[in-house]
């Protein structure tokens, strides 16, 4: 290494150690080796950790915050009737609804250095909420800790693709894009890709050589498709970690064998930050020592996803409905993690086909399809009632006749395979991915 490449890595590695971890090394020096630790605790460990934080929490938001007194006295609990975690269920479920019409009344008395925040969602309805500056610190390493599981170690370059208009207008910020190059991370604009954009974003991977990538979904799908179809080459990546929205199967795959790596996938939101990590292999952890889930039985082995953050005291969110559902995965993995699985399978409930009354369905094989037809530059399944489906096609240059009789056989099997009535394949120039820059790939009006 060059003598002044070398001074400058252990500059950053310097100032990155003392601004990061300063808080957590010195004013409590166990927490992060406590961090380290917990996702190989035994089950009845982790299931005692959870309890504590949870009789904690709910302690602080009784005593802290006015909603949750008022709601509790309603339901005839106190803080010392919470003694197991099945009694987390004498809480109400804390509603989108709940937090935009009360959200003055959860945030704590106690609460120090808040920062506003927004929910992120694709469902157009944001909501505003409040975190703690400390709460972003213990995410942080809880993040690095993740990427820990996909062999990435805390001081090396990353490369964020990213589609979010929030951050993406935050990092030209210069303290932003400072607080970024302390981390040793890269953040790219990845919105409105074109051919020229997607060539230059990856001369600029090459140019800085980052041992991992962290993307959303559609965006590392994209760059795969482009990298494949024009023979680019990539350096050598640890990892790539995909993010912010439902990774199938065929797109992992499509991903891997462009980038030549691993392929991870990092499920969370802004309101409770880090919910699942996926192992090496290829299982989706809970992480169960930041967030307390339940699964709520919604149809066949269709699960809603209720959310406690177990470090937010700033303002509580206690049994949270996030609107996202799950399938369940009965799978063991074999390796040395024993926080619980979920499947990869998650999705918000907009995102079923509605057949009938008593039938929802996650249409993957219909999406699959869809990845894999050349010429779709991007698609939405938009169903407007019980018996009517809309596709929306984007296309690009490379669609052919034999891609249209393609996407044909796609209409007629909806059709066939969930009752409808019509489905009509509509062209746009693009499709409303909203500030989040997340592709709904299916939406249902009727939900």
């Amino acid at each position: 290494m060059k003598r002044k490449g070398y001074k400058s890595f252990m500059l950053k590695n310097i100032l990155y150690h003392s601004m990061v971890f300063r808080y957590f090394l010195i004013k409590n020096k166990f927490f992060y080796s406590d961090l380290l630790k917990r996702p190989y605790l035994s089950h009845d460990q982790i299931e005692n950790y959870q309890l504590t934080m949870i009789k904690r929490l709910i302690n602080h938001a009784y005593n802290n915050c006015s909603y949750y007194y008022k709601r509790m006295e309603e339901n005839g609990v106190v803080p010392s009737d919470i003694n197991s975690l099945d009694d987390v269920l004498r809480l109400p479920i804390l509603s989108r609804k709940d937090i935009f019409e009360n959200s003055e009344a959860l945030v704590a008395k106690t609460a120090k250095k808040l920062r506003k925040q927004a929910s992120s969602g694709t469902t157009r309805n944001e909501i505003i909420f409040y975190q703690e500056y400390d709460f972003f610190k213990k995410m942080y390493l809880y993040q690095l800790r993740s990427f820990m599981f996909a062999g990435i170690k805390p001081h090396e370059k990353g490369v964020w693709l990213w589609g979010g208009m929030k951050e993406i207008k935050h990092y030209d910020n210069p303290i932003e894009k400072f607080k970024w190059w302390l981390k040793n991370h890269i953040l790219i604009d990845a919105t409105d890709l074109t051919d020229e954009k997607m060539r230059n974003i990856i001369s600029y991977i090459m140019r800085q050589k980052p041992s991992y990538i962290v993307g959303y979904v559609n965006i590392l799908n994209r760059l795969a498709h482009f990298i494949s179809e024009n023979n680019l080459k990539i350096p050598p990546l640890k990892a790539i970690i995909s993010t912010a929205e439902p990774l199938l199967d065929s797109v992992k795959e499509t991903i891997k064998e462009a980038f030549h790596t691993s392929v991870y996938n990092d499920y969370g939101c802004r309101e409770a930050h880090h919910i699942g990590f996926t192992c090496s292999q290829g299982h989706m952890h809970i992480l169960e020592d930041i967030n307390y889930i339940e699964l709520v039985p919604l149809y066949n082995n269709i699960y809603k996803i209720i959310v406690t953050s177990l470090h937010n005291f700033g303002m509580p969110l206690i049994r949270y409905n996030l609107g996202d559902c799950v399938i369940l995965d009965n799978s063991e993995s074999r390796c040395d993690i024993n926080f619980k699985i979920i499947s990869n399978n998650i999705v918000r409930e907009s995102n079923f086909i509605i057949v009938d009354e008593k039938k929802m369905v996650i249409p993957n094989e219909i999406i699959n399809d869809l990845y894999n037809i050349k010429g779709i530059k991007d698609f939405q399944m938009l169903q407007l009632n019980e018996s009517e489906i809309l596709l929306n096609i984007v296309y690009n240059n490379l669609f052919k006749d034999d891609a249209n009789i393609q996407l044909e056989r796609i209409a007629k099997d909806i059709k066939n395979n969930f009752r409808m009535r019509k489905v009509s394949i509509h062209s746009m120039s693009e499709i409303n991915k909203g500030p989040s820059g997340k592709t709904q790939h299916v939406h249902s009006l009727m939900v």
